[in-house]
C-alpha cells in the first residue's frame, strides 16, 4: 500500500511540474504574428479613401502582422501591362469570387522582386492565369498594396496613377462633351490635303451659284 501511494504521489507531482514547465514556454513563446482583426478598426489613407471609395466596404477581413493592421481584399488578376503594371478586379465582402459583386478594379505598379503567392507559393505576376484568385493586402495608414501581411514597406506595391478615380473613362466623357477636344485629338497624318479639297468644292459651288444668278438676271 505504501508503495502505491508513493508512486501516486510521484505521478502527481511529475505532472504538477510538467504543467508548470509548459506554462512557463507558453509565456515566454511569442504572440502569433497574424491574428484576426476587424476591417473597423482600420484607419485608411485619404487618397485611398478619395480615389476609392467603395474598396474600403470591400474589406474582406483584417490582420495584425508585424505589430500592424493589413486589411485583405479579395481579388482577381485581370492582366498584366506592357509597362508592367498589374491589373487586379477586387470583389465586394458579401460575394465570392466569380460571383459577381464587383467593387472595381485596381492598377498597380508591382515593387521590385515582389510576387504573389498562390497556395503558399511564391509566384510572379507574368505567370498569372486571368480569373486567378489572389489576395491583396493594404497595410494601415498607406496608399499601396502588398501581397502578403506584415511585408516590409519595400514590397508594397504603388498604385498607378492612370487607374485613380477612373481617370481614363473621365477623360473619354469629357472628349464626348467638348467637339473641340475630340478634333484636338484626331491625329493629323493625312496632312492639308483633306482641307484643300473641301476648299475647292466650295469653290466650285460658288462658281456655279454665281452663274446660276446671272442667268436669272439676264431672262428676267
Amino acid at each position: 500500500m505504501k508503495a502505491t501511494g508513493m508512486r501516486t504521489a510521484a505521478t502527481l507531482i511529475g505532472l504538477a511540474c510538467a504543467s508548470a514547465v509548459a506554462a512557463d514556454m507558453q509565456q515566454q513563446m511569442p504572440e502569433e504574428n497574424v491574428r484576426p482583426a476587424s476591417c473597423n478598426d482600420m484607419e485608411w489613407h485619404p487618397d485611398l479613401q478619395r480615389n476609392h471609395p467603395n474598396l474600403i466596404g470591400a474589406c474582406q477581413e483584417a490582420v495584425v502582422a508585424g505589430g500592424q493592421r493589413w486589411a485583405r481584399f479579395a481579388a482577381n488578376f485581370t492582366e498584366l501591362r506592357t509597362n508592367g503594371n498589374v491589373v487586379f478586379t477586387i470583389h465586394d465582402r458579401s460575394s465570392g469570387i466569380g460571383r459577381g459583386g464587383i467593387v472595381g478594379d485596381v492598377t498597380i505598379e508591382p515593387a521590385p522582386g515582389q510576387m504573389v503567392y498562390i497556395n503558399e507559393r511564391r509566384t510572379p505576376f507574368n505567370e498569372l492565369h486571368p480569373g486567378q484568385r489572389v489576395n491583396l493586402y493594404v497595410p494601415e495608414g498607406q496608399y499601396g498594396f502588398s501581397t502578403l501581411p506584415g511585408a516590409p514597406s519595400t514590397q508594397v506595391a504603388g498604385v498607378a496613377r492612370e487607374d485613380s478615380s477612373d481617370g481614363r473613362m473621365l477623360a473619354m466623357r469629357t472628349q464626348q462633351r467638348d467637339p473641340q477636344a475630340v478634333i484636338a485629338s484626331l491625329p493629323a497624318t493625312a496632312g492639308p490635303l483633306p482641307w484643300l479639297a473641301v476648299g475647292g468644292a466650295l469653290s466650285m459651288f460658288g462658281a456655279l451659284g454665281l452663274g446660276l444668278r446671272r442667268r436669272l438676271v439676264k431672262h428676267g
